[in-house]
């Protein structure tokens, strides 16, 4: 089976590794000019701080809520999702520029965490659905052979 457009990761992968770094320079660039090259390279500094303080706090908060999660006997993928989330979130502010500086604290803020959360899951049980079955092989039937006897 063919697979959709939408679920092709190499586009993707293009445009998250080539075209987007282009994106952020132009925008850092356009920053620089609008006002001047110290007030873009403050800010890029400064969102780097805040999102390194702000996952690093989120970062706490999900591993108090796993911890609590294992010692109620309950399953903690919610907050493992949101560990995930966090992650990526800190990873995105790390980068230098202005979409990811925004998807990253978009992740790390817990109500913007929460609505992307949702989205995600509603992709991942959309994808998990349109994906095919597994074969089955509860009917496979083995030979036995004689040398394989003897061992």
């Amino acid at each position: 089976m063919k697979r959709p457009r939408s679920m092709r990761p190499i586009p993707f992968l293009i445009a998250l590794f080539i075209i987007l770094p282009f994106v952020e320079l132009y925008l850092l660039f356009e920053l620089a000019g609008a006002t001047s090259a110290a007030t873009a390279l403050a800010v890029v500094i400064a969102t780097g701080i805040l999102g390194g303080v702000l996952a690093r706090s989120q970062g706490l908060a999900v591993i108090r809520r796993l911890r609590d999660d294992l010692q109620r006997g309950k399953l903690p993928a919610d907050a493992l999702f949101d560990g995930a989330l966090v992650l990526v979130g800190g990873v995105l502010l790390l980068t230098p520029g202005m979409i990811t500086d925004t998807l990253g604290f978009a992740l790390l803020i817990p109500p913007t965490r929460k609505l992307l959360k949702k989205l995600l899951k509603k992709k991942v049980k959309a994808l998990l659905a349109a994906s095919e079955p597994r074969e089955h092989y509860s009917d496979v039937q083995f030979e036995v052979k004689d040398e394989d006897r003897k061992l």
